[in-house]
């Protein structure tokens, strides 16, 4: 129940809308290549680890993950979304702190 509570509250945090794509005739693979063509939208990133400084980890800190309500989860076929959350008196959410 908790994992499931970690990735209901991760999946509309982490998806970004961006263009529709799948395999059909209008968004198959043929028009793919146009949909990060600018660069803007384009995953992956190429991370150059030269460039990169070594940092602490960070540690994760779950708070009010026992509070629950409702909320509408929606599966648009790449991904799941959750709304609902602005609602609540008291909202889940994750912190972080530099690890020691």
């Amino acid at each position: 129940m908790y994992l499931l509570n970690i990735l209901l509250i991760l999946f509309p945090i982490l998806s970004i809308l961006g263009d529709d794509w799948g395999y059909d005739k209008n968004n198959g693979p043929h028009t793919w290549g146009g949909l990060c063509k600018t660069g803007k939208k384009q995953s992956p990133v190429d991370i150059v680890t030269k460039n990169l400084k070594e940092k602490c980890y960070l540690q994760l800190s779950f708070h009010k993950y026992n509070v629950v309500g409702p909320v509408e989860v929606v599966n648009n076929g790449h991904t799941v979304g959750v709304t609902g959350f602005k609602n609540w008196k008291e909202r889940p959410y994750i912190a972080n702190r530099v690890a020691s």
